[in-house]
């Protein structure tokens, strides 16, 4: 009798050569994803909450002190769906001037939803403030930024635009605000925590950043630079932790226990603020960075689903100006899959309700 010898497929591999690729990997797949010991088949889509008042183009779940919500935004409108699963219009009214493709960014700040584009002033939102999103207070006068992320009680503005020009290596914060608060304030004075700085050091424009257990990550294309709350005069100290990798684009880092998964320059690294490595080098950077479209990379994103264990690379591939290819990566195996996604603006992962 024959002795057939059965293998379990645990990844993909498409840098090395097929022939010097261990039996355990594919050498060519789409629409298979990792799992424990073995690859599965992706699973389909199915639409959540019909009746959506125009087609989002960003997504931000928050919990509100209480009844989850979902706000969704795209170039002139904001809107969100409440406990009862309807569709509010929550619009500024100062919200005039068109918010370009991947240019919304924010978060949840003491539960209160912040959102921001560099071409209008930020908002908030929170169950029971009215009708509308409104504008944060005690703001910088004609003062933007390219994005917004909140850290601690403070928010961070990155990438700073005033009626002196733009300023792409500065960052603002904000004042501490109280538990269930918005800051009053971002004009720094001797009584409050609001302050600003600029990373000069290193070349090129802060693209994002995001909070990590007791730090913020502030990330350039080749560059990342720890911020740390002392207070005091200072309030933040600040020091460079990588100087030969970055960020992609906004909204290519992900938050998976206690480390930062980046969408880099030419890389997909995990690091957790002093250590930091590749996790892509060997199986799939070369054809996958090859992959994304040279014109339309900034409408890139990454999202993180939890209960699959999987970080989502989501790209335009060659030809395409929206992100048509995803890379999933297990974070228990350390493998990849590939799957095929529908034309997507943006991702985001939050509690849904009943459906």
């Amino acid at each position: 009798m024959p002795i057939i010898k059965r293998y379990t497929i645990n990844g993909v591999n498409l840098d090395v050569d097929p022939i010097e690729v261990p039996d355990n990997y594919y050498t060519e797949a789409l629409n298979v994803v990792p799992r424990i010991g073995k690859m599965n088949r992706a699973r389909g889509y199915a639409p959540i909450y019909p009746g959506a008042l125009f087609g989002a183009t960003y997504l931000l779940y928050t919990p509100q002190l209480g009844d989850p919500f979902w706000l969704y935004a795209n170039d002139l409108n904001v809107a969100i769906i409440n406990a009862a699963n309807q569709h509010v219009d929550v619009t500024p009214a100062s919200l005039t001037e068109a918010v370009s493709e991947n240019g919304w960014s924010g978060g949840n700040l003491n539960g209160l939803a912040v959102i921001n584009s560099v071409r209008n002033e930020p908002y908030y939102w929170f169950n029971g403030i009215g009708p509308e999103a409104l504008p944060l207070p005690g703001q910088r006068t004609s003062t933007r930024y390219y994005v917004m992320r909140p850290f601690k009680y403070h928010l961070v503005g990155l990438g700073v635009s005033d009626p002196n020009g733009d300023f792409r290596d500065a960052l603002h914060w904000s004042d501490a605000a109280d538990p269930g608060t918005i800051p009053a304030s971002w004009v720094p004075t001797p009584e409050n925590e609001a302050g600003d700085n600029i990373l000069a050091d290193e070349n090129g424009a802060i693209i994002d950043g995001l909070a990590l257990r007791d730090a913020f990550y502030i990330y350039k294309q080749d560059s990342v630079y720890e911020m740390t709350y002392t207070g005091g005069s200072a309030v933040m100290r600040f020091r460079k932790v990588f100087g030969s990798t970055g960020v992609l684009t906004r909204n290519c880092i992900v938050r998976v226990k206690g480390t930062h998964i980046v969408l880099g320059n030419g890389d997909i690294y995990r690091h957790d603020g002093q250590n930091m490595e590749s996790i892509i080098d060997g199986k799939l950077r070369d054809v996958f960075f090859a992959t994304i479209d040279d014109t339309s990379f900034e409408n890139s994103f990454a999202v993180y689903n939890e209960p699959s264990k999987e970080v989502w690379f989501c790209v335009p591939t060659t030809g395409n100006t929206r992100p048509n290819l995803a890379l999933v990566y297990h974070v228990t195996t350390g493998e990849f899959g590939y799957r095929g996604i529908p034309d997507a603006d943006f991702a985001a992962s939050g509690i849904l309700g009943e459906q």
